[in-house]
């Protein structure tokens, strides 16, 4: 133990340690939905909570369950928002010991830590003690106040080095949208003057010193600094936000009385001799006396209390709180069963209830790649008790309450990070716990189970397990740790039990919460399932519950959950369930405690042309808790719904080009939501491609395809006349298509074969099947020609919508070729023999060549008697390159016909796959 000195005011750090400051964040709870909160709690004695009593964990750090932040934590937990504290904080830490050891157990998805931290660090206590300790404690005077207000301006630096840090290894640890809010210190004296100088027994004052108002001038300056820390800090956005909480204003004229052992009546601390003060419905400070020196010049019960009250004031909900829960770390579940003969009837639905409850959980830890493990412990209850015998309300002082009406949802604690242990080997029900003596009461008188079976179950209520033991007073259910399959296998022996072979609610609840099975790093949920009924006196049983929370606390944290059997609770016990983060509920119409989020999806939508409907489809959004009950669409990007749909599917009309924030919230049966969100791009035509060089500015066409090089997209061009050639070998055998394999929508089909078409041509049109064929009489080269006329929807098959259907004509140029007769080659009947060469011998002179004076007649070449096979032609894959366009804006041959292009690509494509060649062509 440190000397008095060093430990009179340990953590205490009044005046420099408002190290921090920011703007709060306000938060408006007036419509607050459900939330889920972790909060941890590190630094100093002024966060631990020294001198406000109700200690839990390691005796020398004394964490207090009254400190600010179970205040604080109280009251969003009384408004719904689930929040399970983290308490590591410790009496007498400096800032390099926050560094080395409750840093690395911060967990890792804390969605708020708060602290005080540095007091030690600056040597406050030294202030104290030369300052305001008279000489029972220390040996204050002019010389000692100066001295110690100097050794600590000159450790400042340090200080503010280590706390510095202490933000960097949150910041690494935490993530982004988590907050820090960092406490201030109220200052150590009241105003008024305090003057300490040098005089002596023999000499006269020449140097003194206003102790009071140094002091707090210190503290004042030392927050300035703080605040340009806090101000340099939240210049990076990706810094974690940093909000300080000053104090010093909230205490004004609460604060210690600065002359030795006279006390200010209107105190928030605990003054020197005394601790557990707080101010009564009179006005008046009631205190315990105490030696401690580590109690003294700490806040007191009621400085605690106006501390979290004023956080909760001025920061309300924080904005890193969750709507869902998180499944970052391992999850250890205890569900703890009353099995009384007034539960019998409802084992069946109880025992349904733990499976699904069960099965979510695992299947939720493991798609987060954590491990779950589950334990089964059953106790007695007693008789429903009279109104008669119902006790008087025995609230715990300072616990705000939930209002009854509104339901509790659970929220999981998050605990440290730390290895994990390996699973314990389950234990036969002989196994038991016995009972602690220290934590059983003679107040409660286990009621005896009667030996007939409760009358007929209702209705809905699941039939019992085939093989399930009928006898009512069979052992209690105890099942260690282990795997999913073993809590569900353990259930088909949970039955009703006595008190001969099982421990009451409050035993067996102590029982699992101080039990050493529970994994360091885990989130920790026991999950009781029973009557929250008893006929223990209101005295006792306060006592009970502060014991067992104080244990849920120092397990860090223990998450009591209650599915109770009716709305009937005996005071305080729902503040075991309450403070601890967990969630209340019925029986009868519970929901599951652990739900995972829906799945919502919305398809992508292309670019849109302004003023065009579109339908939006959340098909694919899936919900694994229930059905989905809604779709709350918002188009213009507000976070507020704008229609409301039971379908998932709707139409809206967009009427300003733009880019279109659109999302689609699905809510299921169990009030799980999930959100979708897509980007809408609406233009004056429905494509991307700028107006100022749109080639088509009416009709999308971000591809500007324009066949004719004419500077009109073919989405809005009309082609009039289509030509297209094709060879044909003469003598061959017809051929053809379907116009409608091409053109489904082309009606009034007809063929028109020109004045000049030899004899030799046969072109036919039978309904939509055109055929053509030359006659070996063709002569090579001679041509034909034949007009296909008909109407066609506009844009069937390219970017128009319009559902008008315009004019199409189709020229076919045949031209006929001859087949060249082949060469009949013969083998032949005798063989040459070859000719032997030897070397010569004699060089022969070349010959002189000359002009030749005379021209052979060329050959005379006959058509052959046989015919050559022709060639395989493969279909043609694409068009020419430069197509040509004949437009006839007048004459009698083709009227002004406006085709669509897309139609022409598609029907050219079919003729070509028979060899024809395309030719568009315009003409003047």
């Amino acid at each position: 133990m440190k000397s008095i000195t060093k430990k009179l005011f340990a953590g205490f750090v009044a005046l420099s340690a408002s190290l921090f400051t920011a703007s709060p964040a306000l938060a408006d709870t007036s419509h607050q939905d459900e939330k889920y909160l972790t909060l941890t709690l590190i630094g100093d004695s002024y966060t631990a909570g020294n001198g406000a009593g109700q200690y839990y964990g390691p005796a020398e750090a004394y964490r207090s369950m009254r400190n600010w932040g179970h205040v604080y934590a109280d009251k969003l937990n009384a408004q719904g928002v689930h929040t399970t504290v983290h308490n590591l904080a410790e009496s007498g830490q400096v800032t390099q010991g926050v560094l080395d050891n409750q840093i690395s157990k911060v967990p890792s998805d804390s969605d708020i830590v708060l602290f005080t931290v540095g007091g030690n660090d600056i040597d406050f206590q030294s202030i104290i003690t030369g300052c305001f300790g008279g000489t029972w404690i220390g040996n204050s005077s002019y010389d000692n106040c100066s001295a110690a207000l100097k050794h600590a301006q000159d450790l400042l630096p340090q200080t503010f080095a280590n706390v510095e840090t202490i933000l960097e290894q949150l910041s690494a640890k935490l993530s982004p949208d988590a907050q820090i809010v960092m406490v201030g210190y109220p200052l150590l004296s009241t105003e008024g003057e305090y003057i300490l100088d040098n005089s002596g027994w023999f000499s006269s004052a020449t140097k003194s010193i206003d102790a009071a108002h140094g002091v707090r001038q210190f503290g004042l300056d030392a927050v300035a600094l703080q605040e340009d820390l806090t101000q340099k800090w939240n210049q990076n956005v990706a810094h974690p936000h940093l909000t300080f909480i000053p104090t010093h204003a909230l205490f004004a004229g609460h604060e210690p009385n600065p002359y030795f052992i006279q006390y200010n009546p209107q105190r928030w601390f605990n003054e020197m001799a005394e601790e557990n003060g707080y101010v009564n419905d009179e006005g008046k400070v009631v205190s315990t006396t105490s030696t401690t020196t580590l109690m003294f010049y700490h806040p007191n019960i009621t400085g605690h209390s106006e501390i979290g009250k004023y956080l909760y004031n001025q920061i309300g909900v924080p904005a890193s709180a969750r709507d869902k829960q998180s499944y970052a770390r391992p999850i250890d579940v205890t569900f703890l069963v009353e099995a009384s003969s007034q539960t019998k009837a409802k084992l069946p639905e109880i025992k349904k209830q733990i499976r699904r409850i069960a099965v979510e959980t695992f299947d939720a830890s493991a798609n987060a790649n954590q491990k779950a493990r589950f334990s089964l412990k059953s106790f007695v209850g007693e008789d429903p008790i009279s109104d008669e015998q119902a006790q008087p309300d025995a609230d715990l002082p300072e616990v705000p309450q939930p209002d009854a009406s509104s339901p509790v949802e659970p929220v999981t604690p998050d605990l440290p990070e730390a290895p994990q242990p390996e699973a314990v080997a389950d234990e036969s029900a002989e196994n038991a716990a016995p009972t602690d003596p220290e934590t059983a009461t003679d107040d409660t008188e286990p009621a005896e189970p009667t030996s007939e079976p409760e009358a007929a179950k209702p209705a809905d209520t699941e039939t019992p397990i085939a093989d399930a033991p009928e006898t009512p007073e069979g052992p209690a259910a105890t099942t260690s740790f282990g795997e999913l399959s073993n809590v569900l296998d353990s259930l088909n022996d949970l039955d009703t039990t006595s008190n001969q072979n099982a421990e009451d609610f409050l035993t067996t609840l102590k029982e699992v919460t101080t039990s050493s099975e529970w994994r360091e790093e885990a989130r920790k949920i026991v999950v009781v399932i029973g009557d929250a009924e008893t006929g223990q006196n209101s005295e006792s049983l306060s006592q009970s519950v502060e014991q067992l929370l104080l244990s849920a606390f120092a397990a860090n944290t223990v998450e009591f959950n209650l599915i109770d059997l009716d709305t009937d609770r005996t005071e305080p016990l729902p503040s075991l369930f309450t403070r601890t983060g967990g969630r209340m509920q019925v029986l009868g119409d519970l929901r599951p405690l652990i739900l995972e989020t829906p799945t919502a999806k919305l398809g992508q939508v292309t670019t849109q042309k302004v003023g065009t409907t579109v339908e939006f489809s959340a098909d694919g959004s899936v919900s694994p808790n229930s059905d989905i009950m809604s779709y709350g669409w918002d188009f213009n990007g507000d976070g507020q719904p704008d229609n409301t749909t039971k379908e998932n599917k709707i139409s809206h009309t967009f009427t300003t080009v733009g880019e279109h924030t659109v999302s689609v919230t699905v809510t299921d049966a169990d009030n799980q939501t999930a959100i979708a969100t897509i980007i809408v791009d609406v233009t004056e035509d429905g494509d991307l491609v700028d107006q100022s060089v749109d080639n088509c500015p009416d009709i999308a066409n971000e591809d500007q395809l324009d066949t004719d090089n004419d500077g009109i997209g073919d989405a809005c061009d009309d082609l009039n006349l289509v030509e297209i050639q094709k060879k044909v070998i003469a003598g061959a055998e017809a051929q053809g298509f379907d116009i409608h394999s091409v053109l489904p929508g082309a009606t009034d089909i007809t063929l028109t074969l020109e004045t000049a078409t030899p004899q030799s041509w046969n072109v036919t049109l039978k309904d939509s099947v055109l055929s053509y064929a030359a006659t070996d009489k063709a002569e090579g080269g001679e041509t034909a020609s034949a007009m296909l006329t008909m109407k066609v929807p506009a844009g069937t098959t390219f970017k128009r919508s319009t559902p008008e259907t315009k004019d199409m004509t189709v020229r076919l140029r045949l031209t006929a070729t001859k087949i060249i007769p082949a060469m009949k080659l013969t083998p032949g009947k005798q063989t040459i023999p070859a000719m032997e060469l030897t070397p010569g011998k004699q060089t022969i002179p070349a010959m002189e060549l000359t002009p030749g004076k005379q021209t052979i007649p060329a050959m005379k070449l006959t058509p052959g008697k046989q015919t050559i096979p022709a060639m395989s032609l493969t279909p043609a894959t694409k068009l020419p390159q430069n197509p040509k366009v004949v437009d006839h804006t007048t004459g009698d041959v083709l009227a002004h016909t406006g085709t669509s292009v897309g139609a022409i690509a598609l029907l050219a494509m079919v003729l070509l796959s028979s060899g024809m060649v395309l030719s568009i062509r315009k003409e003047s």
